[in-house]
């Protein structure tokens, strides 16, 4: 994890300018008493995410780490008590994601590792598990609120159910973040890990704090210039925005607007009310169609009501889809690259002269 805001005071020290809010020193007076609209403003963004390739050998190494907990590590002492009272637990998967990464941190090859990436975080559950956590490492959800959004690129892979709950597109006060602040800088740092990975404990986070100190020291230094653009992109494109918004929002009726404005508001201040960006979902199977179909024939035969024709409706339906999927399924053999011999191009002419 390249920022934690939840080490000692020691670390909170040396990151706190570049990362956190500080009353009396970049937040201005009066910041807590502004209205919900505007609470954005004061709003800490915290990117966390996995990397699975920056591991470190179990080697036995024993050295001292100069600046202990002074860079993009926290102190180890009480990490590491943390750690031990969890040591034995299997990888948490809490949603259906696809990530080949997740899915292999629990396979037995990866014992060798004394680290097998730098962290996750899960959301799940996350009132009861802050509880037990350390006291230094707690967050006072009392006086700090705490929301949790999947950054955009791992959205899709997270599953349906996690996708509109957790999405930012959906979220006021969000702009365009993306949340993949971490994860497009993996790249730059992952040419170091099949080095550092050979490291003792204290040199390989002295290696990668330098790696991470030249990243965000390149992108300091062109902040001015990235957010530049980024403005005159956002300018150009609200007003391209603006007009293809208002011209589609014409085609509804008044009522309908302000109802749907209505769900969106009442959902924003609670999330347990219905979610209007949530499609309803109907699971309608083929074999569900064919059972209505033969039960609808049923009570026709059963009111004297006779056919005319010896095939029944419903046979006539099922077998003209299934010729259609057959022809769909000719069709992309005929495409592919599998009918280059002269047997298969007879096989599939002969396939299609039977339809």
């Amino acid at each position: 994890m390249r920022c934690d805001a939840s080490g000692t005071s020691e670390w909170q020290s040396m990151q706190a300018g570049a990362m956190m809010h500080l009353p009396g020193k970049n937040l201005p007076d009066g910041w807590e008493k502004v209205p919900p609209h505007l609470r954005y403003l004061y709003t800490l963004l915290l990117a966390m995410d996995a990397n699975f390739k920056a591991k470190l050998k179990n080697h036995g190494y024993k050295d001292i780490e100069l600046a202990a907990g002074m860079g993009y590590f926290v102190p180890e002492p009480l990490y590491c008590k943390h750690l031990n009272l969890h040591k034995d637990e299997a990888e948490m998967k809490s949603c259906d994601s696809n990530f080949a990464a997740v899915d292999h941190a629990n396979t037995p090859a990866q014992k060798q590792f004394a680290i097998n990436g730098i962290g996750m975080v899960f959301s799940k559950k996350f009132p009861a598990r802050m509880l037990k956590f350390l006291p230094e490492y707690r967050i006072d959800l009392k006086l700090t609120d705490v929301k949790f959004w999947v950054s955009k690129f791992h959205l899709p892979a997270h599953g349906t159910s996690f996708q509109v709950p957790y999405s930012f597109n959906f979220t006021e006060g969000v702009g365009h973040t993306c949340g993949e602040g971490i994860e497009a800088n993996w790249s730059k740092s992952n040419g170091a890990t099949l080095s550092t990975r050979e490291m003792s404990h204290g040199a390989w986070h002295e290696a990668l704090n330098d790696v991470f100190s030249t990243m965000n020291w390149h992108k300091t230094r062109s902040m001015g210039t990235q957010l530049l653009r980024l403005l005159k992109e956002a300018v150009t494109l609200l007003q391209k925005q603006e007009i293809n918004f208002q011209e589609h929002k014409q085609t509804f009726s008044a009522e309908i607007i302000e109802e749907w404005d209505k769900m969106i508001q009442e959902w924003d201040a609670d999330k347990n009310k219905p979610n209007p960006y949530e499609e309803p979902v109907v699971k309608t199977s083929l074999a569900d169609v064919r059972l209505q179909l033969t039960q609808e024939e049923a009570v026709e035969a059963s009111r004297g009501v006779v056919a005319p024709h010896e095939t029944m409706a419903t046979s006539f339906l099922i077998a003209g889809l299934e010729i259609q999927e057959q022809q769909c399924l000719l069709q992309h053999h005929k495409t592919s690259e599998d009918t280059d011999t002269v047997k298969q191009k007879t096989a599939l002419q002969e396939k299609q002269n039977a339809l």
